[in-house]
Order: structure tokens, then sequence, then C-alpha cells
């Protein structure tokens, strides 16, 4: 669009809007008579008759009204970029949108979050927490800018990027007849009250397929697809759980987190936007989180994808 064409559409837009060619004039800081030859060049450019001129003032056909529509939507537009403009202009450093699954959300990307934030002021940021198949719908629709996924098949228009595995862990109340042990083996949960993660998790095909390869039989209670939840669930007696090795923690007064041989292990993705090459602030950020698990002794009780 020339810069000529969008001036003769300023003052059409403003025309109809005031109902006026004195407050058009004003608005614009010029006479009426170059108002006037601005809406007369814009009927000529598009070859339409926008004004009928019969009368002592100006009065729309509904040609101009049906045009205004997208006029005003243009102009719309534009006023919502300058507002965006202004907004990243005063979040200084820039801003991060992230969506971690329940299991880094809960309590891991939280902290790393506040870290990073602590070392870079005036940064805006939102964490949300999704589920890993919502997260991956969202970067590929561009709503957030970095996602941390378990690796999911058939995940399409995303860039899957190796992040994490997290071990699993068995989940028991205290005072459990297993509690006092060091480790566990599939056999020992035989007949035992069950937590499962929800079948719509991938992560559930794990589970079940590591207790079906030991012709385990497990008598399954209660399913959520949160983590937190089915540790919950463990403190409050429903059963035992198998899940990631970084939830129990936030129930550690309640519940006894033990290994189990063999294990599963939680393979998590960074999840990027296909075509949009990452942003420095995104270069930034998974620097900080490599460097956080490359920590020797990180509490983070995971190891780092190589």
């Amino acid at each position: 669009m020339t810069p000529q064409r969008l001036r003769r559409l300023h003052a059409f837009h403003l025309v109809m809007r005031t109902g006026s060619v004195t407050q058009a004039a004003e608005a614009l800081s010029i006479s009426q008579p170059a108002v006037s030859k601005l809406l007369q060049a814009l009927e000529a450019e598009t070859h339409l008759v926008l004004f009928d001129r019969s009368r002592r003032r100006l009065l729309p056909t509904p040609q101009a009204t049906r045009l205004h529509l997208e006029v005003e939507r243009l102009f719309r537009t534009a006023t919502g970029i300058d507002h965006l403009a202004n907004e990243l202009r005063a979040a200084g450093p820039g801003e991060l949108r992230i969506a971690a699954l329940p299991l880094l959300g809960a309590r891991t990307m939280p902290l790393w979050l506040a870290t990073f934030a602590r070392r870079h002021p005036g940064l805006r940021t939102s964490l949300e927490i999704r589920s890993s198949r919502q997260i991956a719908r969202s970067i590929a629709a561009g709503e957030i800018d970095l996602g941390f996924a378990l690796a999911l098949s058939g995940a399409l228009g995303v860039g899957r990027h190796p992040f994490m595995e997290i071990p699993a862990v068995i989940v028991l109340p205290r005072g459990h007849r297993l509690a006092s042990r060091p480790s566990l083996v599939p056999r020992d949960l035989e007949g035992e009250s069950f937590v499962s993660l929800g079948r719509e998790d991938e992560a559930r095909d794990l589970v079940d397929s590591l207790f079906e390869s030991h012709r385990v039989k497990r008598k399954i209670s209660i399913e959520t697809n949160v983590s937190s939840a089915a540790c919950a669930l463990v403190a409050g007696g429903a059963g035992v759980a198998l899940v990631d090795a970084l939830t129990p923690a936030l129930y550690s007064a309640e519940v006894v987190a033990l290994p189990i041989q063999p294990t599963v292990r939680f393979k998590i993705e960074m999840l990027t936007m296909v075509g949009r090459p990452p942003s420095a602030l995104i270069d930034k950020f998974t620097a900080f989180i490599a460097e956080r698990l490359a920590v020797p002794g990180s509490p983070w009780l995971v190891s780092p994808s190589g």
C-alpha cells in the first residue's frame, strides 16, 4: 500500500467515524478542502461513489459503509501494532512464553524461571502447565516460545530436541511394608492397589509395559494424568504409584520414593516452532538450563540427554 493511498484511507476513516469533514481536517491538521480532495482521489482510485454530495453535507453511500468496515479493521490492526510495540519497548529484555508438562511445571521449571528472571531484570515470562499433546499444538500454533513435553509419537509441525531423561520411582505411603527396602523390582508390587497415570498420557504405556513384561498384575484403583495428584493419592492411602523422580519431593513428609529395577525413563523433549529461528532470549534460557543440569550433585534428580 502506497503512502498516498494510506493517507486517503485515513481521511476517509476519520470522516466516516466523526461524520464531519471539519473534524477530520482538524485530526489530520489540514484544511477542509484538502480532506475533500483526498476523498475525491480515493473515489477515483477505487472507481466507487462513496458520498452523496447532492445536499449540503456528505452522506455516505452503502458502498462507503461496506468499505469502511474493512478500513476500520485496517486501522484497528495498526493501533494494535502500536500498542504491541509500546509493550515490547516497556518489556526491556523481552518476553519468554513457556509451557511445561506437570512433572516439570510443578516445581522444577518455576525454580529455573525464578533464577533466570533474577539474572535478567525486566524480563516478562509466562509459564503454563499443559499436557504434552497440548504443548505440541500450542507450539505449532505459535502461542508459546518453548515447550517441554514427553517425547510424543507422531508430533508434527514442531521442532523436537532431546532434552532430559527422568528415571521413574515407586511412591509408597510412609509405613508401607516395602518402605524400608533400598529398591524394588516389579514383582514386589504384585497385587498392590495402584494409582496409575491416565490413558491419555504416553507415560502410561511405558509403565504398563514394564509390569506386563514381568507378568505382574496390579489392582489399578484410581487413574490420574498428573504425577503430583498420584503422589497425593498415595499419601492419602489410595495405593502405590510409579511416577517420575522429581515429583515425590513435593510430598517427602508423607511418602517414600524408591528406585525400581529395571526402571522406566521418561524422555523429555524441548519443542520449538518449525521455521522460526530461536531468539537470543531463547538461546540464553536454554543455555541457562544446560548449565543447571551440568552442575555436579545437582538436586534435580535427572540425567541430561546426550
